[in-house]
């Protein structure tokens, strides 16, 4: 479902109100001048055809960047779940990683890094809501994985043009979640930032991700 101005408005003011206060910011930084652009020309006008979308949203102005709002919002959740900033990282570890806002549900991340050949996933949850105060870290489990299946999983992320797709894409609801995938591989940074209710490629590779894990999430909370 299509969000409209009004919806996108309403969650701007709950939200925030959880959201204030200063944080470091966890993702690039969209320059204020372009989150005008970019909401006058996506969010708030429905005449623009697909294809023209997709010109915008892949502009290096708005591609691996993000608003100021979702920043603060997203980087309260990874500073209380104690993750490292990942996009300006400059190590030769390599660095995969799967952020998952529900509004009314517990934070969780999940890493994968791999360190010159030794590789391991961690995962994190909190005990806040996604939509709401991050609350505290109270889970931090991490397991060591093998080399080969660290390359397949950098191979599924080329299948599903991982690199390709826009940061941003105008799709949001009253509620649901924030699906938000990085990657730092190589000298290459992208940040993927999707709503719940869009039809995302990103959805099944981060699940594929929640299986390597040993948290346990109930169907009706996969949302």
């Amino acid at each position: 479902m299509k969000s409209n101005l009004f919806k996108q408005l309403f969650i701007i003011v709950v939200i925030s109100s959880f959201t204030n206060g200063s944080a470091q910011n966890y993702f690039p930084l969209m320059s204020s001048q372009n989150e005008k652009r970019l909401h006058e020309a996506i969010f708030s006008v429905d005449t623009i055809s697909e294809g023209q979308k997709m010109t915008l949203l892949l502009d290096a102005a708005f591609n691996n960047k993000i608003d100021s709002f979702s920043n603060s919002w997203y980087s309260k959740h990874l500073s209380a779940l104690k993750e490292p900033v990942i996009y300006s990282d400059k190590t030769n570890k390599e660095i995969i990683r799967f952020t998952w806002l529900r509004t009314f549900d517990n934070p969780i991340v999940i890493r994968i890094m791999n360190n010159s050949g030794v590789v391991f996933v961690y995962w994190k949850k909190s005990n806040g809501a996604g939509g709401y105060d991050p609350g505290d870290l109270v889970i931090d489990e991490k397991k060591r994985i093998e080399f080969q299946q660290w390359n397949e999983i950098v191979q599924k992320l080329g299948k599903i043009n991982f690199w390709g797709m826009p940061t941003n894409y105008p799709t949001m609801g009253l509620d649901g979640a924030r699906w938000i995938l990085e990657a730092k591989i190589g000298n290459k940074y992208h940040v993927v930032d999707r709503w719940s209710g869009d039809d995302s490629k990103i959805k099944p590779f981060c699940l594929d991700l929640l299986t390597m894990t040993d948290l346990k999430i109930e169907k009706r909370k996969i949302y």
